[in-house]
């Protein structure tokens, strides 16, 4: 089984999960396959009591779907079988005898988190790289592993469509605190618990559902309702343009109204439409251009850069500032008034302070990093950088008098970047001394929640700029496409 190695202790199956040759698990025919062979194993035994299921990957539990397989899927007949196999597969393992723990580090996301619901005990660590999430929605499709069921039972009516209609990610503390993990712990001991949980037994706790909750999900006028509001907001939202969204609605109504087998065989019926539309073949298209746009990084150490001096501390200054801190770098913040820097610093601080609230991130992590931001209204204070990105008005004149003083204040190789969605960056540089540090940066509003970067280069501009601005973009998370001016 090259993708599982199963080791015993004391009655319990421990299986190491480590896809070779790949930085992350994904689920494919041949890893189903493998499954089941792992699963036949584990029955058969009679020295195996329990077993849990581990990653030996540092980041990751099992990321999802191997998209590039589906994708050469030739009919929605297969993508039909696909899920109908995959359904069957993980009913073996949620209806196994013997007690299977899934002990989760690192991303669990779409078909991953699917089998993590078919086993029959979740212990999650805190670590940051944890998150879960059914994303399939993104993507155009909808999950075809007993997602839109399974998801219900664990979470709830509410918190499910939140998810399957959204596709966001849910981090540890909340995955704990909606049901979908019955305990969390550090990841150094994660092994250990999850094996002492498969020796000594367990009891799931159920749920605590609010007074609302009770209300709208306990019976089928409250349920009623819920997938009323759900499918009339999703119409609003998608105009009709992204079937994806209903589909998922029905699949659960179904599930609802005539049991947990009728949901699946709506689910696998839906998947395989799902497959054959053009807004699934667009958007998986576009997700996997994302994904090639990571091997852009050019890893030469003199195109990074270790602090970056941000030009204009207005809306898209302190948007930019936020995912260079998330990024790991040091920043200047500079701005022509102290007022305008009290603003952006409020701005971020708020943006981070959702997240401790979420239990997203720590409150040591928000203030770690807030303290890479150094403010100020002087320019000599950004003598000493690599990368200078401004963000002031669409004005030509502005961004050069901009330009000229970052020239005359810097180093000779310092970059230059000016985020503009108008103006050709060969004006703006038409007056530099040394033209072939100059790039565009355009960065997209709300600059934290928009994926898109462009990179634009003149025909002066030097592969060492553009190297640097295309790593800075790949590490603030950004989705780069480099364009001519």
């Amino acid at each position: 089984m090259p993708y599982f190695t199963l080791k015993k202790q004391s009655g319990v199956a421990i299986v190491h999960m480590n896809q070779a040759k790949s930085p992350v698990n994904v689920l494919s025919a041949s890893m189903l396959d493998d499954f089941s062979q792992l699963m036949d194993t584990i029955e058969n035994d009679t020295e195996i009591k329990a077993a849990v299921l581990y990653s030996d990957k540092p980041d990751c539990w099992i990321a999802g779907a191997d998209i590039k397989e589906f994708m050469t899927m030739k009919s929605s007949e297969e993508a039909e079988d696909l899920s109908r196999n995959g359904n069957k597969l993980l009913l073996r393992l949620e209806n196994l005898k013997k007690p299977v723990i899934a002990a989760i580090n690192g991303a669990t996301l779409g078909g991953g988190l699917e089998v993590a619901m078919a086993c029959h005990y979740r212990i999650a660590s805190t670590d940051k790289k944890t998150v879960f999430g059914l994303p399939e929605v993104k993507l155009g499709l909808l999950p075809g592993g007993g997602g839109t069921q399974r998801s219900v039972k664990l979470v709830g009516l509410r918190n499910a469509l939140d998810m399957l209609l959204t596709g966001k990610n849910v981090y540890p503390y909340k995955a704990k605190k909606i049901g979908l993990i019955d305990e969390l712990i550090h990841k150094e001991g994660l092994l250990q618990a999850a094996i002492i949980v498969a020796q000594s037994g367990f009891k799931r706790k159920q749920r605590k559902k609010s007074l609302l909750d009770k209300t709208l999900e306990g019976t089928g006028f409250g349920r009623n309702f819920v997938l009323k509001k759900a499918r009339e907001t999703v119409t609003r939202k998608t105009r009709g343009n992204y079937p994806a969204p209903l589909k998922i609605i029905d699949c659960v109504a179904i599930g609802q109204e005539n049991g947990f087998k009728a949901g699946l065989e709506a689910e696998s019926a839906g998947f395989a439409y799902l497959h054959s539309t053009e807004a699934c073949k667009n958007l998986i298209g576009l997700f996997l251009a994302m994904q090639d746009n990571k091997k852009l990084k050019n890893t030469a150490k003199s195109n990074q850069v270790d602090t970056i001096a941000m030009i204009g501390a207005g809306f898209m200054g302190a948007g930019i500032t936020e995912v260079s801190i998330k990024a790991g770098y040091d920043m200047i913040l500079k701005d022509i008034s102290l007022d305008g820097l009290g603003k952006a610093l409020k701005t971020i601080w708020q943006d981070f302070d959702k997240l401790v609230k979420r239990k997203a991130m720590k409150a040591m992590q928000r203030d770690q990093m807030l303290a890479k931001i150094t403010s100020t209204i002087k320019e000599t204070d950004m003598q000493a950088v690599d990368l200078v990105i401004e963000a002031v008005f669409e004005d030509t004149g502005l961004k050069q008098k901009i330009l000229a003083g970052v020239e005359n204040t810097c180093a000779n190789n310092t970059v230059f970047a000016t985020n503009t969605s108008s103006l050709p960056i060969a004006d703006i540089a038409a007056k530099a001394k040394r033209p072939e540090n100059v790039i565009g940066m355009h960065y997209f509003s709300p600059v934290p929640k928009m994926p898109l970067l462009e990179i634009i280069v003149t025909d002066k501009t030097s592969a060492r700029a553009k190297a640097i601005a295309t790593n800075v973009g790949l590490a603030q998370g950004k989705t780069v496409i480099v364009v001519k001016d």
